[in-house]
């Protein structure tokens, strides 16, 4: 009953110890979620500048054909009006280039930073593993190990009761034999 509460208890421990490498799991789980997510936040990002772009890009459109019709009207400020919306557009092309390199600055930076962050949990992880499968195989291998001791010893205790019961069995026989022919 002793060896099945040692033996229970010790299931209890290893058990413990897998909840320890779930939980490792679990956290590594939670940051490729996080990861998903923030890439799922890089798209919708990428489409509300897009979306930015096509209203620029509208707007520009719009000013091109007030500027059209104000040229027509009034075509001594054509230059000045020209010059300013090619001004306005080099500057305007200038500030989304320079924001969209920053973008994808940030970004490479980033998700090297979570991959460098995913690296260091999974190499954790399989070591804790590791460590963890070894600490079990040498555990089940000296349990098994006692085993094999007490089953031993008992053989032996068991072969010494059959031999000395065979060797009184032997002599009964013997004294019933001398009985009988004496």
């Amino acid at each position: 009953m002793q060896r099945f509460n040692s033996t229970v208890n010790n299931f209890e421990q290893e058990v413990d110890r897998l909840k320890a490498a779930t939980k490792a799991y679990q956290k590594l789980e939670e940051l490729s979620t996080t990861y998903r997510l923030i890439l799922d936040q890089f798209e919708e990002n990428s489409k509300n500048i897009k979306t930015l772009a096509e209203e620029h890009n509208n707007r520009h459109q719009a000013v091109i054909n007030s500027i059209t019709q104000m040229r027509t009207a009034n075509e001594a400020h054509q230059n000045k009006v020209t010059q300013a919306i090619s001004e306005g557009q080099k500057t305007i092309s200038d500030s989304i280039d320079a924001q969209v390199r920053a973008n994808r600055q940030f970004y490479t930076d980033f998700e090297r930073v979570v991959r460098i962050k995913l690296d260091e949990n999974k190499s954790e992880i399989r070591r804790l593993i590791e460590q963890d499968r070894a600490q079990m195989k040498q555990y089940f291998d000296d349990k098994l190990d006692q085993y094999n001791a007490s089953v031993n010893k008992q053989y032996s205790q068991v072969k010494t009761i059959a031999l000395v019961f065979g060797i009184l069995n032997l002599v009964i026989l013997i004294g019933i034999l001398v009985k009988l022919f004496v």
